[in-house]
């Protein structure tokens, strides 16, 4: 019995000139139900009850390559160059302020992704030169920034904390994909790769079950055990390919990808995958026609976002779109179940 996505979306959003560059990362559906975006120098908000498009922020600076909604969905980090704030939904008010030229030389670079610690109390920064940083929201501004470390040898490209905020997974240009113990900053191991990772996942429910998929060339999806440093499954690329996102849901723990496949001379064509194990895929998604780099659930899980540049010529302009699927659960947790027991047995 398999669970299948409506072949319609709900509804398709116009995002003129999205950008697709691998090392932003420019979207996120919050909990409270809002999707943020930016364009240019501008951060907006977008909600379904409403469908009310606000503009929340508009920096004159076009250079915001990140944003991230706290776990709660009150709290909106933004990032422009060396600028970090803040910002409260509830209140409408800028929080913090931080620019990193404050904090000496060996932060140079501007930021490029940006992660929040599961109690919602620290911001990590990853950024163009390599840094990981961790910033405290919640105590005082004079000190907010705690740490730092090195952490890669070129941009830092994604950032995800596991559920118990026991690891930190981050992906550079380096072509590295890092494990560190959290909030101690320690390396716990190092994956290698031959190009640069921006597909990486942990299990909504299982600590220690991480999905990584592989860059340009290497489009093949490995499953591990991040506790005993274990690769548990593996799923062989297929042709010439590349993931460019994966996410798990949070309601049945099936892990859906997105991938480019090599299709002769018309290039690459995307294909979205749903997976309730390596070897066993339960719907497939073909409509989209450009790469889809962003993923996301909506507050319940029942929805799916994917944001997917075209490259279509119409009135000379770059469209992109925001779909929005309905998926029908029919399966719930055996899903999850037969994944994780077709991996194998994981640590808590």
């Amino acid at each position: 019995m398999a669970l299948m996505a409506d072949r319609n979306p709900d509804i398709v959003l116009d995002l003129p000139n999205f950008p697709t560059e691998i090392c932003t990362n420019i979207m996120d559906w919050g909990r409270s139900g809002y999707i943020a975006t930016i364009f240019s120098s501008s951060v907006y908000l977008w909600h379904n009850n409403t469908d009310h498009i606000e503009e929340i922020l508009n920096t004159r600076i076009p250079a915001s390559r990140a944003l991230r909604w706290n776990h709660a969905g009150n709290l909106l980090a933004v990032a422009n160059l060396r600028t970090l704030s803040v910002w409260s939904m509830s209140k409408n008010t800028q929080v913090l302020k931080k620019c990193f030229e404050h904090f000496g030389s060996y932060i140079t670079g501007s930021i490029s992704v940006l992660a929040w610690d599961k109690k919602d109390k620290y911001v990590v920064t990853g950024s163009t030169n390599g840094y990981i940083c961790v910033f405290d929201i919640s105590g005082n501004q004079k000190k907010s920034l705690l740490e730092y470390i090195p952490g890669h040898g070129d941009t830092v490209m994604c950032l995800q904390f596991c559920r118990s905020n026991r690891y930190l997974c981050s992906t550079g240009l380096d072509n590295n994909v890092r494990l560190w113990k959290w909030p101690s900053l320690q390396e716990h191991f190092e994956i290698n790769y031959q190009t640069p990772v921006r597909a990486i996942a942990f299990h909504p429910w299982r600590d220690a079950l991480l999905a990584v998929g592989g860059g340009v060339g290497e489009g093949s999806i490995a499953l591990w055990n991040v506790c005993n440093y274990q690769q548990i499954g593996y799923m062989k690329p297929e042709k010439e390919s590349f993931v460019d996102c994966l996410t798990w849901s949070p309601v049945t723990g099936e892990l859906v990808s997105s991938h480019q496949i090599a299709d002769g001379d018309n290039g690459f064509k995307t294909k979205i995958l749903v997976l309730a194990g390596l070897n066993r895929v339960v719907d497939t998604i073909n409509e989209h026609t450009g790469r889809v780099l962003y993923m996301m659930w909506s507050p319940n899980g029942t929805k799916l976002g994917t944001a997917v540049s075209l490259q279509q010529l119409v009135h000379n302009i770059l469209l992109s779109y925001l779909h929005t699927h309905t998926r029908k659960y029919s399966i719930t947790i055996d899903t999850c179940k037969y994944f994780v027991r077709q991996c194998c047995q994981m640590c808590l």
